[in-house]
């Protein structure tokens, strides 16, 4: 509700109508073979799976920092919680390189499947096994 408010202002205080933002061309769905349907399907039960992979791995990464004592209601261990996560972070970089990647430098070289050694702001970009995507 808030945005249709900015643009309803917005327009109206720079005499713009008040109308669709963005201009798209109506497609025309072409008809599709049933096993797209059943392969679009897969893909979507595949990405609900990896989401409850991920979502394991967190409530279990939870209950370790409870076990260490790094959780509390003051929020007093935050720095050693930090640095712990930032360990494990740091570690699977310095196996896999690609996962150290900042953003839109990085993308293409990801993308294209390049080597790591093409990564700008990874070093050493070999990492400790040498591994290629």
């Amino acid at each position: 509700f808030d945005g249709e408010v900015c643009v309803a202002v917005f327009r109206t205080l720079a005499g713009i109508p008040l109308e669709q933002i963005w201009r798209i061309a109506p497609t025309t769905f072409e008809e599709t073979e049933p096993y797209m349907i059943l392969l679009g399907g897969a893909i979507g039960l595949l990405g609900a799976g990896v989401s409850f992979l991920w979502a394991n791995f967190h409530w279990r990464l939870m209950a370790c920092f409870q076990a260490l004592g790094l959780l509390d209601d003051e929020n007093a261990y935050a720095v050693p919680r930090v640095l712990l996560g930032a360990l494990g972070v740091v570690s699977i970089g310095m196996l896999v390189p690609q996962t150290m990647f900042w953003g839109e430098w990085e993308v293409g070289i990801l993308a294209t499947l390049s080597p790591a050694s093409a990564l700008p702001h990874v070093w050493p970009t070999t990492g400790l096994i040498g591994f290629e995507m």
